[in-house]
Protein backbone atom coordinates (compact mmCIF):
# COMPACT_ATOMS: atom_id res chain seq x y z
CA UNK A 1 0.00 0.00 0.00
CA UNK A 2 3.09 2.41 0.48
CA UNK A 3 4.43 2.10 -2.76
CA UNK A 4 1.01 2.77 -4.34
CA UNK A 5 0.41 5.78 -2.59
CA UNK A 6 4.15 6.82 -2.89
CA UNK A 7 3.25 6.05 -6.73
CA UNK A 8 0.28 8.71 -6.51
CA UNK A 9 2.30 11.00 -4.85
CA UNK A 10 5.16 11.82 -6.94
CA UNK A 11 7.69 13.51 -6.46
CA UNK A 12 5.71 14.44 -2.75
CA UNK A 13 6.70 10.81 -1.94
CA UNK A 14 9.95 11.99 -0.79
CA UNK A 15 7.83 13.14 2.37
CA UNK A 16 6.79 10.14 3.22
CA UNK A 17 8.10 8.23 6.64
CA UNK A 18 6.48 4.80 6.89
CA UNK A 19 5.95 3.62 10.98
CA UNK A 20 6.05 0.33 10.59
CA UNK A 21 7.96 -1.67 13.07
CA UNK A 22 8.49 1.82 15.59
CA UNK A 23 8.22 0.91 19.17
CA UNK A 24 5.44 2.20 20.57
CA UNK A 25 7.06 4.68 22.51
CA UNK A 26 8.38 6.20 18.70
CA UNK A 27 5.09 6.11 17.69
CA UNK A 28 3.41 8.02 20.19
CA UNK A 29 6.12 10.50 19.82
CA UNK A 30 4.97 11.33 16.23
CA UNK A 31 1.54 10.87 16.87
CA UNK A 32 2.25 13.86 19.91
CA UNK A 33 3.51 15.84 17.38
CA UNK A 34 1.55 15.79 14.08
CA UNK A 35 -0.78 18.30 13.42
CA UNK A 36 -3.89 15.85 12.65
CA UNK A 37 -4.13 11.96 12.05
CA UNK A 38 -6.30 10.55 9.94
CA UNK A 39 -7.31 6.45 9.83
CA UNK A 40 -9.38 4.04 10.16
CA UNK A 41 -10.75 2.56 13.48
CA UNK A 42 -7.69 1.27 15.05
CA UNK A 43 -5.39 1.42 18.21
CA UNK A 44 -2.85 3.95 16.44
CA UNK A 45 -6.10 6.43 16.07
CA UNK A 46 -6.79 5.88 19.62
CA UNK A 47 -3.29 6.45 20.57
CA UNK A 48 -3.01 9.72 18.14
CA UNK A 49 -6.57 10.94 20.36
CA UNK A 50 -4.71 9.56 23.99
CA UNK A 51 -1.97 12.40 23.13
CA UNK A 52 -3.98 15.36 22.62
CA UNK A 53 -3.60 14.90 18.85
CA UNK A 54 -6.82 15.49 16.91
CA UNK A 55 -8.03 12.07 14.95
CA UNK A 56 -10.21 12.22 11.58
CA UNK A 57 -11.24 8.44 12.04
CA UNK A 58 -12.85 6.51 9.39
CA UNK A 59 -15.68 4.88 9.77
CA UNK A 60 -17.95 2.66 7.98
CA UNK A 61 -21.64 2.10 8.32
CA UNK A 62 -21.69 1.52 11.98
CA UNK A 63 -21.65 5.06 14.17
CA UNK A 64 -19.24 5.16 16.43
CA UNK A 65 -19.13 4.92 20.05
CA UNK A 66 -18.17 8.06 21.49
CA UNK A 67 -14.96 7.94 23.86
CA UNK A 68 -12.92 10.74 23.14
CA UNK A 69 -13.55 14.47 22.02
CA UNK A 70 -10.45 14.24 19.95
CA UNK A 71 -11.86 11.89 17.92
CA UNK A 72 -13.72 13.12 14.86
CA UNK A 73 -15.82 10.66 12.92
CA UNK A 74 -16.01 10.67 9.70
CA UNK A 75 -18.83 8.42 8.11
CA UNK A 76 -19.72 6.90 5.07
CA UNK A 77 -22.33 7.84 3.20
CA UNK A 78 -25.66 5.59 3.93
CA UNK A 79 -26.96 3.37 0.78
CA UNK A 80 -25.25 1.10 -1.55
CA UNK A 81 -23.42 -2.01 -0.74
CA UNK A 82 -21.75 -3.05 2.72
CA UNK A 83 -18.12 -2.01 1.90
CA UNK A 84 -17.80 0.23 5.00
CA UNK A 85 -15.10 3.17 4.40
CA UNK A 86 -14.35 2.51 0.50
CA UNK A 87 -17.79 4.39 -0.24
CA UNK A 88 -15.88 7.25 1.60
CA UNK A 89 -14.01 9.55 -1.02
CA UNK A 90 -10.99 11.73 -0.39
CA UNK A 91 -13.26 15.08 -0.83
CA UNK A 92 -15.73 13.89 1.78
CA UNK A 93 -12.78 13.33 4.56
CA UNK A 94 -11.38 16.63 3.38
CA UNK A 95 -14.51 18.67 4.30
CA UNK A 96 -14.86 17.03 7.32
CA UNK A 97 -11.45 18.35 8.13
CA UNK A 98 -11.66 21.93 6.77
CA UNK A 99 -14.86 22.15 8.92
CA UNK A 100 -12.97 20.92 11.87
CA UNK A 101 -9.99 22.67 11.48
CA UNK A 102 -11.01 25.39 9.42
CA UNK A 103 -7.88 24.97 6.73
CA UNK A 104 -5.61 21.90 6.05
CA UNK A 105 -2.02 23.15 6.38
CA UNK A 106 -0.38 22.30 9.45
CA UNK A 107 1.46 25.69 10.10
CA UNK A 108 -1.25 28.03 9.68
CA UNK A 109 -2.45 28.82 12.65
CA UNK A 110 -6.35 28.71 11.37
CA UNK A 111 -6.41 25.42 11.33
CA UNK A 112 -5.97 25.02 14.99
CA UNK A 113 -9.59 23.45 16.20
CA UNK A 114 -11.50 26.05 18.61
CA UNK A 115 -10.27 25.24 22.16
CA UNK A 116 -13.64 24.23 23.11
CA UNK A 117 -13.41 21.07 21.28
CA UNK A 118 -9.68 19.96 22.50
CA UNK A 119 -9.19 17.98 25.68
CA UNK A 120 -6.51 19.44 28.41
Amino acid sequence: MQRQICTLLGDDAALVVPALGWHMAEVAALLSEAAFYVGNDTGVMNMAAAVGTRAYALFGATPPLHHSTQIVPVLSPSGGPLDGVARLSLSAVLAVIERDRGLLGPGDTECVPDERSRTT
